[in-house]
């Protein structure tokens, strides 16, 4: 488990994924909420999942990173 290979408690580890799905969530309904107080609701229905979505699609270089880093240090443990 990966809990294991970072040497941490399983529930830290937990926590921790949880609280970054949080912040996500978090993020997402903000943007949501200015775009419908400040500019329309119609355009925050609108737009607000697109925005969203490019955000998402420019973390995908930070996520192939991390990934390529974990199997790394799979394979030292291995």
């Amino acid at each position: 488990m990966l809990s294991e290979i970072v040497n941490r408690n399983e529930f830290s580890y937990i926590l921790n994924h949880e609280f970054g799905l949080f912040v996500g969530r978090f993020i997402g309904a903000g943007t949501f909420l200015v775009l419908a107080f400040y500019i329309n609701s119609d355009i925050a229905l609108r737009y607000a999942l697109l925005i969203i979505g490019i955000v998402q699609l420019l973390s995908i270089p930070i996520a192939k990173q991390l990934l390529e880093q974990q199997n790394k240090l799979v394979n030292e443990k291995a």
